[in-house]
């Protein structure tokens, strides 16, 4: 299993890349599905994901914040407007 965070503030849209992968990538485990940078940073921080789909506009922090600031190593993948 690959565990996935996604991190995306409009919850259609996230809502929306879990089906997604659920459907294309049958060993993808979300982990975590979240709606601003500051979850997603403590996410990353805490639950160690193989990789992360952040979105770059969230309001408090962005995804690239997010990815800057996090202490686990992980693939990310940055998405924007699905």
């Amino acid at each position: 299993m690959i565990n996935i965070l996604i991190a995306e503030d409009e919850n259609i849209l996230r809502i929306n890349l879990a089906r997604k992968l659920h459907d294309f990538w049958p060993q993808a485990n979300i982990i975590a599905s979240v709606k601003c940078g500051r979850d997603a940073l403590e996410s990353l921080d805490t639950l160690k994901s193989d990789v992360a789909f952040l979105d770059i506009q969230m309001g408090d922090l962005t995804g690239i914040e997010a990815a800057q600031q996090t202490k686990h190593h992980c693939h990310i993948v940055f998405i924007y407007g699905l």
